[in-house]
């Protein structure tokens, strides 16, 4: 009885926190990828109160925080830091003398004095500090609530039905041919598939991840057979008789999610796929008892993905056969030269968060090669954050990220149970990683947020569970969760999961 009354997930304030979670979750993508104003302050609304209804009701039941606040703090301790040189960059607060040129010219061109700013877009920059916090909070919230293995497979079965809801939305629009993002008329990428996306690279990327996600579940899934799995023909084909519907329902999910990203002619994202792909089936192969089925899986996926690409990827080959010629890397690499020579002029101060279009609109000249074509961003993420928030800070968001990667790669190598999960952050890390040497998937709400999500579940259960964790009722609810969230088939593998767990 004692138990019950501390589980977390049936108490009115957790249950308000998981909706608003979940509801984040799902919905990011729907309104054009949350990358209007309107869209991504609703989800900061809904993230921040999320948040203080969870933290509130931990302030009263300590028994739902399941994550010792030392192993927290870092991160937390790291990511404060960074968002308060983000606003300090768009406060007065430091000395005049560090703003850039552009205010003095300001001051000159309006006849009055100007505070001066290190940030030459103050309103972008506290926009984009309220952006990293909404992120923030999501990841913070996944990584308490996947503290519970039950729980986190909730997160990551939310993640994939969405993904597979989007992708097989994307689908029926592109093949009706009728041209539209919801009830609008598309204005870019008209050839392509990009579901509620307007870019095709920013729905690549979410595409990719959802991939990563029933891959994750798929194999987490396969792994409670693994022990009496045979590769020989027979045990192969006693396998197949053994799938439940929500096996091959994730089957389903990665073929038309795969479809989607091949449709979406994005070469970038594709690539950033693959890495994502690779590095997931690598950290596997380092998990305790994956020799068994590792081989015949990886099998399994190449010749899936030639299949998909034999079938779907006649566009996106064309694309890739056109890079091969150059142009596409010319244009970028003018411009990532430009980043290059103003991460030079301001290598310690930045120029704040949303600067780039301004600096690239005063430094861009003919003599430079580009006349033509306008570029709001950097299209390499690192390049971007290194020049607008200065060399330290940008040191300080990649020794962070790192850390969260480690973490995930030492998870993936000495847990014995649940160790997919951790193997899903490295994927999902690849995946945005590389193609953000190319693009701005991550600078996308939709994508920032599920990234977030799939992180805090992977970092949590990097840890090893206490005993204490395992008997709990809040256990037991996870396990209660999954099995009414899948269908009938598939509850038998939630509650014997949640028996070798309690074991």
């Amino acid at each position: 009885m004692a138990a019950k009354r501390q589980s977390s997930g049936g108490q009115p304030g957790a249950l308000s926190a998981h909706v608003l979670f979940f509801a984040v979750l799902a919905l990011a993508p729907l309104p054009l990828a949350s990358n209007k104003p309107w869209a991504w302050s609703a989800l900061a609304l809904a993230v921040g109160l999320a948040c203080t209804i969870w933290g509130l009701h931990a302030w009263r039941n300590r028994a739902a925080i399941l994550i010792p606040h030392n192993r927290s703090l870092p991160f937390a301790l790291a990511f404060g830091a960074y968002l308060a040189w983000c606003t300090l960059q768009a406060s007065t607060l430091l000395p005049d003398a560090w703003a850039p040129e552009v205010w003095s010219r300001a001051a000159v061109a309006l006849n009055r004095d100007l505070a001066g700013r290190v940030a030459v877009d103050p309103s972008a920059a506290i926009e984009t500090a309220m952006r990293l916090l909404t992120y923030a909070g999501v990841f913070w919230l996944s990584l308490h609530f996947s503290r519970d293995s039950g729980m986190a497979r909730r997160v990551l079965w939310v993640a994939a039905l969405s993904g597979f809801a989007y992708a097989a939305y994307g689908l029926a629009v592109h093949l009706s041919g009728s041209g539209t993002i919801l009830w609008f008329d598309k204005w870019h990428y008209v050839e392509s598939l990009t579901s509620t996306f307007v870019n095709r690279n920013n729905y690549a990327t979410y595409a990719g991840l959802t991939v990563l996600t029933c891959l994750t579940l798929a194999f987490d899934r396969a792994a409670e057979a693994s022990r009496s799995f045979d590769a020989s023909p027979r045990g192969l084909l006693l396998a197949l008789d053994r799938l439940r519907p929500a096996d091959w329902f994730l089957a389903a999910a990665v073929v038309v999610t795969g479809t989607a990203l091949l449709l979406s002619q994005s070469r970038g994202g594709f690539v950033a796929c693959l890495a994502g792909v690779l590095a997931f089936a690598l950290s596997l192969r380092r998990t305790r008892g994956a020799s068994r089925l590792w081989t015949p899986a990886v099998i399994g996926l190449l010749l899936g993905a030639g299949v998909l690409l034999a079938i779907s990827g006649g566009d996106l080959a064309g694309r890739l056969a056109d890079l091969m010629a150059g142009s596409a890397v010319e244009r970028r690499g003018e411009v990532y030269a430009l980043t290059a020579r103003q991460i030079a002029e301001h290598p310690w101060l930045g120029i704040g968060p949303g600067g780039f279009d301004n600096v690239y609109q005063a430094a861009r000249t003919d003599a430079f090669g580009i006349t033509k074509e306008t570029f709001l961003r950097a299209h390499n993420s690192f390049l971007e954050v290194a020049l607008e928030a200065g060399l330290p800070a940008f040191l300080l968001l990649m020794a962070l990220l790192s850390a969260l990667l480690l973490r995930c790669l030492r998870g993936a190598a000495t847990r014995r149970r649940n160790a997919v999960f951790p193997c899903l952050g490295v994927g999902a890390t690849a995946l945005v990683a590389t193609h953000s040497l190319v693009d701005f998937s991550l600078q996308i709400p939709a994508v920032s947020i599920t990234y977030a999500a799939l992180m805090g579940t992977a970092v949590a259960q990097s840890w090893r569970h206490g005993r204490h964790i395992h008997g709990s009722s809040a256990a037991q609810g996870g396990a209660a969760v999954e099995a009414s969230l899948l269908p009938r088939g598939g509850q038998t593998a939630a509650q014997a999961r949640l028996a070798g767990e309690q074991a």
